[in-house]
């Protein structure tokens, strides 16, 4: 998350699950795995409703991240994460997530 980040997260009453939008200004999408955080395993690019966006892929971590550019200054990352062994495959909820913030920035 970079220093001109808000972040805004729906967890379940456990805390076991969440789902999480960051959005970031003065940051492109280049930028993402500087404003990913932790230790980057891999960055595999791809589309969400049309954008350019960016799969971050954490070393260890039970959390799909997807950054989507906006403008060259303003990505935001969906986020899904669950810390249960019996997760559900985390990054369709991640991408469902960004194409919904894609579809409400439309309007």
């Amino acid at each position: 998350m970079g220093p001109t980040a808000t972040r805004c997260e729906w967890r379940t009453i456990d805390g076991h699950a969440r789902l999480a939008l960051v959005l970031n200004y003065g940051v492109g999408l280049e930028d993402i795995e500087l404003v990913a955080g932790g230790a980057v395993e891999e960055l595999t690019p791809m589309t969400v409703a049309g954008l350019p966006a960016t799969r971050v892929d954490h070393v260890d971590s039970p959390t799909c991240r997807i950054g989507v550019g906006v403008a060259p200054t303003q990505l935001f990352s969906a986020e899904a994460s669950e810390l249960s062994a019996d997760a559900p495959p985390l990054c369709p909820l991640a991408e469902a997530l960004a194409e919904e913030v894609v579809s409400a920035l439309r309007g």
